[in-house]
């Protein structure tokens, strides 16, 4: 095998792991009391996004811009399903609290 394959499949390996980090890192700062720091990674995938989509003006920008942010769409996906998970913990904390009066 190349050299090249081998260090591609070193990249994607890599790269995966760290898709894979950043999807729990999302994951745990989602879950936390404060309601919007869960919004911090995919807005900085975001912006990323359209940074990496101007460098590159003389192709398809908008296709960039999907391919660029689906990181961040997925992360805003699993902000808020975690943050449905927490209001409905509270509610039902709330209403077990409010039972025992």
């Amino acid at each position: 095998m190349s050299d090249f394959i081998q260090y591609m499949y070193l990249f994607i390996a890599l790269w995966g792991v760290l898709l894979i980090g950043l999807t729990f890192l999302e994951i745990h700062l989602a879950m936390r009391k404060e309601k919007y720091v869960g919004l911090v990674l995919p807005l900085v995938d975001f912006l990323l996004a359209v940074i990496l989509t101007m460098m590159v003006p003389f192709l398809f920008p908008i296709w960039f811009i999907l391919v660029f942010a689906i990181p961040a769409i997925e992360q805003t996906i699993i902000y808020y399903v975690c943050r449905k998970i927490v209001n409905e913990k509270k509610t039902e904390l709330e209403r077990m609290q409010l039972t025992d009066f």
